[in-house]
């Protein structure tokens, strides 16, 4: 009887002392608070200033991300910006020079229809057929000059644009082109200047120009 309350005691202690007062398990989940921390910028970190369970304070800096990617971002964007400036100063630059040649052809047109006007009103005598010629072509150059000037930068008819490029025919280019080879006549009737464009040269009745007259009516 005396091992038997020995052996029941053992057994009271050791399932007091044992540890089995207590439930264990092995595959288990503790519910805590949890909030998930993002940053404005994305990038490799450099630096993490806090460890698991630390206490943080209102900005406190957690981590810092690498700045090198941004700083040469930001270097790149600042030469842009510089680019562009210079490109706008040089687009002012060619605008005013532009403007200056514009008025310089208007000027020289001005003046050499005044010469051509002067020669045809002399006698014949007065002065030869190749100097009134020669005052036509030069008044006839001053009116091209004069138009180009006016047009300045004026863009390529989107027909005669390169359509060999992916996106092209959705721009336009390309679209309503007639081959000139392609045509009996070896001449079609269509634009290849661009919008606003006066026809500069006129044949007259001078020389060979009448058959340029008539060659081009029977187109």
């Amino acid at each position: 009887m005396g091992l038997g309350l020995l052996i029941a005691l053992a057994v009271v202690l050791w399932l007091i002392f044992g540890g089995h007062r207590y439930v264990t398990t092995e595959n288990a989940y503790i519910k805590i608070d949890m909030i998930s921390l993002t940053a404005d910028v994305s990038g490799p970190l450099v630096a993490v200033n806090v460890e698991r369970n630390q206490p943080v304070q209102r900005g406190q800096v957690l981590a810092e991300v690498d700045p090198q990617p941004y700083r040469i971002a930001l270097a790149e964007a600042r030469a842009d910006q510089r680019a562009v400036r210079n490109r706008i100063l040089s687009e002012r630059a060619d605008y005013a020079r532009l403007q200056a040649q514009r008025a310089q052809a208007r000027r020289d047109l001005s003046y050499y229809q005044r010469e051509l006007q002067r020669f045809q009103g002399l006698d014949k005598v007065a002065v030869s057929q190749s100097q009134l010629e020669a005052a036509r072509q030069k008044r006839d150059k001053a009116r091209a000059d004069a138009e180009v000037e006016r047009l300045g930068n004026a863009p390529v008819p989107a027909s005669l644009r390169d359509a060999h490029y992916k996106g092209a025919k959705r721009l336009g280019h390309g679209v309503g082109y007639a081959y000139p080879h392609d045509d009996e006549r070896g001449w079609v009737d269509q634009q290849y200047g661009p919008d606003g464009l006066r026809r500069i040269y006129e044949p007259g009745d001078h020389g060979a120009e009448p058959t340029l007259n008539s060659w081009r009516d029977s187109r």
